[in-house]
């Protein structure tokens, strides 16, 4: 099935089905920023959205619920949106978020990720991370 995720100018979200019928809808506190990505946090083959408005990461189900933990507020204004990461490809995400010059790091609760040293740039962050794997060592890019 092919949904499609929508936001009118008023800040509200509707996810539409493939014939183009609203499933649910909800009021966001303002745009989204940068992408949209699915998740399956909970390892179910049940899709979990998750993306950034200016202040709040938002991670929903596919009913439009917030999931228990979100949204998370930020410690500062993005403007990127939110970059999904599973390292290992077993479903264990990073959501990296980054705002200013630092890269904060969220573990698929809601919670920023202990230990992450998030003063990642000595200017302003201005392009979505990006992961690099080389001899068995992760990198994540940015500029």
């Amino acid at each position: 099935m092919t949904n499609v995720l929508v936001q009118d100018e008023s800040h509200q979200c509707f996810l539409l089905d493939e014939n183009g019928q609203q499933l649910w809808n909800i009021q966001l506190d303002g745009p989204i920023q940068g992408e949209v990505q699915q998740i399956d946090m909970f390892k179910t083959a049940k899709y979990q959205i998750v993306f950034t408005t200016k202040d709040l990461l938002h991670c929903l189900d596919i009913l439009g619920r917030e999931v228990e933990g979100f949204p998370a507020s930020l410690p500062e204004a993005s403007f990127l949106g939110a970059t999904v990461l599973d390292y290992d490809k077993n479903r264990n995400y990073r959501i990296l978020v980054p705002a200013g010059s630092k890269l904060y790091n969220y573990s698929v609760e809601g919670k920023l990720v202990e230990g992450w040293k998030a003063d990642a740039a000595s200017g302003t962050i201005t392009q979505s991370p990006a992961l690099y794997q080389s001899n068995g060592k992760d990198y994540v890019i940015i500029s």
